[in-house]
């Protein structure tokens, strides 16, 4: 078997190229044999010996394709492809070049990408793309990670309401196993476009979502993962329709990458949260640190958070007024609510205190359903999250509004 052929051999096994791709291959790495006079035997005795030389001779070639040294001049991208199969060659034979392969374009200078970009284009995207946009805000990951995501990804931490929730996740193109994370943005619209789901549309039935489920899947009747061409257009459509200009699904990547560093999160973290092939050394060192490592994010998720940073305490009581207010409390109970949180500190609330908070968020709503032990109205899409932290579930979806329900009897205040 010659090298070429154990080549190829190699990236059909990988399943990283078609036949179409190996092709090309054959036609680059052929050009470049002639254009640098060399053999495989030779070349790959050059690269093993020293790699710098190898990467040299590579550039020149790269470089000779753009400037038209041989015969014609090549477009950036066709050059790139003929370098992407030189590395391809050599890294089936155990050489890694240090270099990057070269961009298909010069890149332009492009804006910084601010998180009242990425709220307006949440603004405008449907239930799914919100979902999706916070996803890939929060934890820096590809449209095609994005993609592949099932609800077993989440579904343990999401069920028992931890903050952040981690996910564990293969990627397909490279085959490199690593750990995210999303914090609340995400968490909280994930909520909402699951619980639509399961309440179903006009259009689309109930689905019962699995394990196996897609986390975003096709808006078809045939539960399917949103595939990267629907992903694209959808982004194209809140781009056109937000005024985003140029905005694409890099982008978000970009935020997450920019806001993190900014920050001082490490580098070699920043790339391992985002599915980066990193050294096995500094590989090793993040997952044996992972808890540590998770910390950290936590404690730099302002960063990339869009919500006003609250403390824990002020939270706390942001939360038992809103449960006044979705419980339908008189105003004047819910200022008396007020007034105690504001002269109370929670820490040090006592049985009585608390007793007077439960004694003002008494159920006062009338009770509706069959068996009289539910409440039940509809919401818009805006307030559905706070109804769904208070208990409420979603039970369909009409006309663009959601009816949701819950248990009249109020427990576990404190």
């Amino acid at each position: 078997m010659t090298l070429i052929d154990d080549w190829l051999d190699q990236v059909a096994a990988r399943g990283t190229g078609s036949e179409s791709t190996r092709k090309n291959y054959i036609v680059s790495f052929n050009h470049f044999l002639k254009a640098t006079k060399t053999t495989p035997e030779e070349f790959l005795a050059l690269a093993k010996k020293d790699v710098s030389k190898a990467e040299s001779l590579l550039a020149h070639f790269f470089v000779g394709l753009v400037e038209g040294r041989y015969g014609r001049k090549y477009a950036r991208s066709s050059a790139v492809s003929h370098y992407a199969a030189v590395q391809s060659f050599l890294r089936a034979h155990g050489v890694i070049l240090t270099k990057k392969v070269p961009r298909s374009w010069v890149e332009k200078e492009r804006p910084p990408m601010t998180k009242e970009i990425i709220k307006r284009a949440i603004e405008y995207a449907d239930p799914c793309m919100k979902a999706v946009i916070a996803v890939m805000k929060d934890s820096g990951l590809a449209p095609v990670d994005v993609s592949g995501l099932k609800y077993g990804h989440v579904k343990d931490d999401l069920e028992a309401g931890k903050i952040p929730v981690k996910m564990r996740i293969l990627r397909e193109k490279t085959k490199i196993s690593f750990t995210s994370f999303i914090g609340s943005d995400a968490i909280d619209y994930l909520k909402i476009y699951l619980g639509l789901r399961r309440a179903g549309t006009e259009k689309i039935p109930p689905e019962t979502v699995t394990p196996e489920s897609p986390l975003f899947r096709a808006n078809a009747s045939e539960v399917k993962p949103l595939s990267l061409v629907s992903f694209k257009k959808r982004i194209l459509r809140i781009r056109k329709q937000a005024g985003l200009g140029d905005f694409e699904a890099y982008d978000i990547r970009r935020f997450f990458r920019s806001a993190l560093t900014g920050a001082n999160v490490n580098d070699t973290f920043i790339e391992f949260l985002m599915g980066h092939k990193l050294p096995q050394e500094r590989r090793s060192y993040v997952l044996s640190h992972l808890p540590e490592y998770e910390a950290l994010y936590v404690n730099s998720y302002h960063a990339i958070s869009l919500k006003e940073r609250t403390s824990a305490k002020e939270l706390q009581k942001q939360q038992l007024l809103n449960t006044a207010r979705f419980l339908g409390i008189p105003p004047e109970k819910i200022e008396q609510l007020r007034q105690i949180l504001e002269t109370h500190d929670l820490s040090e609330f006592t049985e009585e205190d608390w007793a007077a908070v439960r004694g003002l968020l008494a159920p006062t709503t009338a009770r509706n359903g069959s068996n009289g032990s539910y409440e039940s109205k509809y919401v818009t899409e805006e307030e559905l999250l706070g109804y769904l932290d208070e208990g409420w579930e979603v039970v369909t979806q009409v006309n663009g509004r959601i009816a949701v329900r819950r248990p009249t009897l109020l427990n576990g205040v404190r």
